[in-house]
């Protein structure tokens, strides 16, 4: 196995560990918000991070190799997760501002390399 072998499946099990890691963290069950918190969650923050991390790792993979296509995998996935958010009985509500960040972070990724 050469070197550039290495590092790709290297990449590809990042990826696929971000993948479950961010999946599960953006479908855990949510308490109901409080009036005046504390602390006010970097929430959108938080999905710009995670989901550019994530589109930077499946570049990274050369799972696929097209840019345009490889933005519109990870993009959907996007969508798809916030989208499943809604549908489970987690108290978790389909957030246009979550996603939006997350396209973001995506997009952010994308230009970036």
């Amino acid at each position: 196995m050469t070197q550039h072998d290495q590092a790709l499946r290297h990449w590809r099990v990042a990826f696929l560990v971000w993948l479950i890691v961010l999946t599960i963290a953006t479908h855990l069950p949510q308490d109901p918000p409080i009036d005046n918190p504390t602390i006010e969650s970097p929430d959108k923050l938080l999905h710009f991070v995670c989901f550019g991390m994530l589109a930077f790792l499946f570049m990274s993979t050369r799972w696929v190799r097209h840019v345009l296509l490889s933005w519109l995998v990870v993009a959907l996935w996007t969508v798809l997760d916030e989208v499943t958010q809604d549908l489970l009985p987690l108290n978790r509500a389909f957030s246009q501002g979550d996603l939006i960040a997350g396209e973001l972070g995506v997009f952010a990724a994308y230009a970036w390399q």
